[in-house]
């Protein structure tokens, strides 16, 4: 990379290939203050990221999966590339990357294991979402028709035994618009979840009934992205 000390870097032409390699993580964790220990193998965590030009684009990979008392407890994989991120001098252009495509999945994780950071909340995390969590997220960048970013179409789904969210966005060089679906959250059991935040101390009582669904829908968000400071506001 040609570079002079009195010279803003250019970026232009730089190639690289970096790979981050974890070993292999064992340890153990307590899924619940009333459970024992259970012993966790977390499989090497490898992330290669590679570009033949800055300028022009890159790629990135990972893989890892988990589990818990030997048991499959999540596994982790993450394709995705991008075009340039390059401005016309050789510095880094700022906001949301170009012709971004591709997926990250994080496949039937253990709600168990994130039960510890919610217990305070009053949330249980394998009955009201269920024993397990499927995670995916997809990009695919349209036609930039002139714009230096292309309308990229981003779908973001949650799947669980009590919980659907599913979510389609456009980002743009302006900001995030949602598409005709926009975001809808469906959970069930929706009463047994609300009887447990009610306190009797509130003088209020709700009795759980079998089913009961919550619906949340978002249609027709824009979030207007600053030019200079890059970020979003309502």
């Amino acid at each position: 990379i040609p570079f002079k000390p009195d010279q803003d870097l250019d970026l232009r032409g730089a190639t690289a290939s970096v790979t981050l390699a974890t070993t292999r993580t064992t340890g153990s964790l307590r899924l619940a203050p009333d459970q024992p220990e259970k012993a966790f193998v977390l499989a090497p965590l490898n992330v290669r990221v590679e570009t033949a030009d800055i300028g022009k684009g890159l790629t990135v990979n990972a893989r890892s999966d988990l589990s818990i008392a030997g048991s499959p407890a999540g596994e982790i994989n993450v394709d995705v590339s991008t075009g340039g991120l390059l401005n016309s001098i050789g510095e880094f252009a700022g906001g949301p990357p170009p012709d971004l495509r591709g997926s990250a999945v994080v496949r039937n994780i253990a709600t168990a294991i994130l039960q510890p950071f919610v217990q305070a909340a009053g949330l249980d995390m394998a009955t009201d979402l269920g024993p397990t969590l499927d995670i995916e997220m997809t990009a695919k960048a349209g036609d930039a028709k002139g714009e230096a970013v292309p309308p990229t179409d981003v779908e973001l789904k949650v799947t669980s035994r009590e919980l659907t969210a599913n979510a389609r966005l456009t980002l743009l060089s302006a900001g995030i618009e949602t598409k005709e679906d926009g975001v809808r959250i469906d959970l069930n059991n929706a009463g047994r979840l609300a009887g447990r935040f009610v306190k009797p101390s509130t003088g209020w009582e709700i009795v759980p009934a079998p089913g009961g669904v919550i619906t949340v829908m978002v249609q027709g968000l824009a979030l207007p992205r600053d030019a200079k400071t890059g970020t979003y506001s309502l």
